[in-house]
């Protein structure tokens, strides 16, 4: 499922950025040397989104090995906001923070039990480094701290007897990822990432998360001639 939304993501930010989009929209095309002011792509924004991804978690469980693939899938939304500040003619700094609402889930059937785990809440908080490509099209790298919660319940059945269990708990993480934005109007453009979370392992679980999002960012201080 995660390919499927990677590629979803990137068609769809390319098909925005293509020049019958660009041409339909009006879009006056100028370089950034020649026609880029710091305003333009200077300012805060705020946005919200639709995205989808997968959960693998790695149990280790001491000297009787390890196990490296329950994993589940699904779809959540998102909503960030943020400072950018174009600090050369093509280069682009900024900060962000966003909260993603659950949606992914993970279950897994073992001999003796079972469990789940589902993703409560998520939260980012970080930095991009971007390049333009052209007065419209940015394409960017992230990375940020990320803190996940996930609900886990299940039970196991050990000399005939039954034992329920259930409750939170939080991870960190470290995200990296990539995207592309583009403008469709002077003050609204569209992102699409891909992002992979690494966690630090808790209790003898590591999850790690891939994920792709599609967020359309309103944005201030712009100063656009469309």
């Amino acid at each position: 499922m995660n390919k499927s939304i990677v590629g979803l993501v990137v068609a769809a930010v390319i098909t925005f950025n293509s020049p019958a989009s660009a041409q339909s929209g009006g879009y006056k095309d100028e370089s950034p040397e020649v026609g880029l002011s710091t305003s333009d792509w200077t300012g805060f924004w705020f946005g919200g989104g639709i995205g989808g991804g997968s959960v693998v978690h790695e149990i280790d469980f001491g000297t009787a090995g390890s196990f490296n693939g329950i994993g589940g899938e699904g779809a959540f939304l998102t909503f960030g906001l943020g400072y950018d500040h174009l600090v050369r003619d093509r280069v682009l700094l900024g900060a962000f923070a966003d909260y993603d609402l659950p949606g992914i889930s993970s279950e897994a059937n073992f001999t003796v039990g079972n469990a789940t785990a589902d993703h409560q809440y998520s939260l980012s908080v970080g930095g991009r480094l971007g390049y333009l490509l052209n007065s419209r099209t940015l394409a960017y790298g992230l990375a940020a701290y990320t803190k996940r919660e996930f609900d886990a319940s299940g039970s196991v059945t050990l000399n005939g007897s039954t034992y329920s269990f259930s409750g939170n708990q939080d991870f960190d993480g470290i995200m990296v990822g990539g995207g592309l934005e583009s403008k469709l109007s002077k003050n609204v453009s569209l992102k699409g990432e891909y992002r992979y979370t690494s966690f630090q392992e808790e209790y003898g679980i590591a999850p790690s998360m891939h994920t792709g999002r599609l967020t359309l960012a309103f944005k201030f201080n712009r100063n656009d001639d469309f």
